[in-house]
């Protein structure tokens, strides 16, 4: 943009910014189509519309008030920045409703803290680079960016603490707030006078506000309740944990991404805004590429792993705690038949009991919260453990997940008020017997994701 901005200048001829950001996109995605589908193309292009609209608001102002310059200035310069960072987020926002599902409410804040210091940074780096081998002159600088660098990531560091400052987009929402927003923003640049332009921030601000309100209300809604969801991509199936906007994904397939991918947009439709924990019930080695690509699209905080029990498992534990260590995400390990791995209020039991004939684990998990307990339970459970008295649980799940065997499902099920989830082919697996209790259950038949709610005691709602 700048080489096209210096070059029409060189010519005579005038340039402006939205025309030198598509030649420059042209030019990008010319010499590397794949540059088409980057995020990272995306975001910076939309941030720089972003720019040009507020230098259009800027341009506007002083034409209409020639004094605005000279009035102000300490109020200006702290606004300034708070206003064009405020521009960049409204223009980013179909961008990130489509890949992070959130908004930062602290962006305006925190722009006003790291301009400074960004500036201080980019004055004081082409010095180093130029005089980096003057003795007595790069020590000083190194130290002065070194500093700055430093006083940046704590605050960073402490900003990210602050709760409750991300704004979710669930998906029902998000779509149709994300086009009315852009509709109306992009709408500016074409408006002539401030007062159209004051009128329509009023209208996106409006917009925003009852955004919020219907977020706010279907939080409240959700409070205190655990919701399960269980979600199935073809042959790979995931369980998503949701309680009061935290998220936890145990997932029990393969490792393909876009399993958890698809969980991962089920749990941001429920309001999440990152992934408190990444539960993997066995060690695959596609799990290594879903997680990198995962943890580059969401914020996960923890990674939960089985311990390896053998050299294969070994490298693939390796390789997904040196991913998780380069993205400053904790890693933690249990053990087979850990008697419960505790998520807020939720009890979480993972078995990871492996199966002749198979290298790949038959998978159980128990989530038990609210005095009440589900099961999910592999095509081929009872070959590799004894589960055959399911009593204590209030809902069954059959999954399509694991190898699929001859031998058939005989277990003792709890009263009549035991549910029971069947997926796939999993019925056509079960014994006489088992069958004939079946008629005795709710049973639901469905490969569609599906969601049970657990409440407390006290909860009107059930």
């Amino acid at each position: 943009m700048m080489l096209f901005a210096y070059a029409a200048v060189a010519f005579n001829r005038s340039s402006d910014m939205p025309t030198a950001l598509g030649v420059s996109l042209f030019l990008i995605c010319l010499t590397d189509p794949a540059q088409f589908y980057s995020a990272a193309l995306h975001l910076s292009a939309t941030a720089v519309l972003g720019i040009a609209c507020y230098t259009h608001i800027v341009r506007i102002y002083k034409k209409e008030d020639p004094t605005h310059g000279k009035k102000h200035r300490l109020v200006r310069k702290i606004l300034s920045p708070i206003f064009l960072a405020l521009c960049i987020q409204l223009a980013l926002i179909p961008f990130l409703c489509l890949y992070f599902g959130e908004l930062s409410l602290l962006t305006p804040i925190s722009t006003v803290l790291f301009t400074p210091l960004i500036a201080a940074i980019l004055l004081l780096t082409p010095p180093l680079l130029l005089f980096r081998h003057v003795p007595f002159f790069a020590r000083p600088l190194i130290f002065a960016l070194e500093w700055l660098c430093r006083i940046t990531a704590d605050l960073c560091g402490n900003l990210a603490q602050i709760p409750d400052t991300v704004l979710p987009l669930p998906g029902e929402f998000s779509v149709y707030f994300a086009i009315a927003i852009t509709a109306v923003f992009f709408s500016i640049p074409l408006l002539t006078r401030r007062k159209q332009i004051a009128r329509a921030f009023a209208v996106i601000l409006a917009l925003c506000a009852s955004f919020c309100g219907i977020l706010t209300v279907r939080q409240m809604t959700l409070r205190d309740h655990v919701i399960v969801t269980a979600t199935v991509h073809g042959t790979n199936e995931g369980i998503l944990l949701s309680e009061n906007g935290h998220v936890l994904l145990c997932d029990l397939s393969a490792g393909s991404y876009s399993a958890i991918n698809n969980a991962y947009s089920l749990a941001k439709a429920d309001g999440a805004t990152e992934l408190d924990a990444l539960l993997l019930t066995h060690l695959h080695k596609r799990h290594i590429a879903s997680f990198d690509r995962l943890s580059d699209t969401a914020y996960v905080r923890m990674l939960i792993l089985p311990t390896p029990e053998s050299e294969a498992e070994s490298e693939i534990a390796d390789a997904l705690a040196k991913t998780a260590d380069a993205k400053n995400i904790p890693v933690r390990f249990y053990t087979r038949g850990e008697t419960g791995i505790a998520f807020y209020d939720t009890t979480i039991r993972p078995d990871t009991a492996k199966i002749r004939r198979s290298t790949h684990p038959v998978i159980a998990v128990s989530l038990a919260a609210h005095g009440k307990e589900i099961a999910y339970l592999g095509a081929s459970v009872t070959e590799g453990m004894d589960i055959l008295d399911l009593c204590r649980f209030d809902t069954v799940i059959f999954g399509i997940h694991g190898p699929i065997y001859k031998s058939v499902w005989d277990m003792t099920l709890r009263d009549d008020s035991c549910c029971l989830v069947l997926r796939g082919n999993a019925a056509s697996f079960a014994s006489e017997r088992f069958r004939s209790e079946m008629g005795k259950h709710p049973v639901v038949q469905s490969d569609d994701p599906f969601r049970i709610r657990l409440s407390p005691a006290s909860a009107k709602n059930p």
